[in-house]
């Protein structure tokens, strides 16, 4: 339905471009024209016989009636937000198209150098079309955070939630504008003192007072050398 609104509307706006264009610049003339072929248009309607004009009007009318009243019913019906989960055994389940959304956004915000994502899930005959608008920070890796993006659509839409993609998941993403203003780092955690460690006190090795040399012994003299000093002695005498 969307599709068919645009076409519609650039149909239109085709057609009205050159219209009011002349309109607005010779509208005198415009309106005189549009008068006399008006006034020649009815003189030729008048001459028709009315049992060939009063069906071929009432067939138009009908046409246009239906086709108005088909593109309204378009616009208001009720559409389904629900899409079937595939390959449940036993049964059937449905995921809505919000569930989606919440999950792909839920997943992808916690990525680094994400600012603001806003998935787009669209519900097609053969499957879910899916994607994403995305805002990075300056500087980010944009090939490589496209390909993780598309990587975890695939793992949420087919693995997670059970449904079957129509066509590759589409990533579109904008760099924000930088600030001019560096970056800040995160600040280190300030380390708390430590109390000093106790030391012990460093105890020098006591000396050893050295032993005292043993005594020396006294001798006596032999008997023979007491003989033989007396012997001196009275020669000496």
């Amino acid at each position: 339905m969307n599709t068919f609104n645009r076409i519609v509307i650039v149909i239109l706006l085709l057609a009205l471009i050159p219209l009011l264009s002349m309109f607005f610049v010779i509208p005198h003339s415009v309106l005189t024209n549009t008068g006399v072929w008006m006034q020649e248009l009815g003189e030729q309607l008048w001459q028709m016989k009315p049992l060939l004009r009063l069906p071929v009007g009432i067939i138009l009318a009908l046409f246009f009636d239906a086709l108005a009243a088909f593109i309204i019913y378009l616009e208001v019906r009720r559409i389904n937000r629900f899409i079937d989960v595939q390959h449940v055994d036993g049964g059937s389940a449905t995921v809505s198209v919000g569930s989606i959304v919440q999950q792909i956004k839920h997943q992808a915000e916690p990525l680094s150098e994400i600012i603001k994502v806003t998935p787009q899930i669209e519900k097609k005959r053969h499957g879910v079309k899916a994607g994403m608008e995305v805002l990075v920070v300056a500087g980010a890796d944009v090939p490589g955070l496209a390909a993780e993006l598309v990587a975890l659509i695939k793992q949420v839409v087919e693995v997670e939630l059970g449904l079957k993609l129509a066509s590759a998941p589409q990533v579109r993403i904008k760099v924000s504008a930088p600030t001019g203003k560096k970056p800040q780092r995160a600040r280190k955690a300030a380390i708390p003192p430590t109390a000093p460690i106790p030391v012990a006190p460093r105890t020098l090795p006591e000396q050893v007072a050295p032993s005292p040399a043993p005594p020396e012994l006294m001798t006596w003299p032999s008997s023979e050398g007491i003989a033989e000093d007396i012997e001196d002695e009275e020669v000496a005498e």
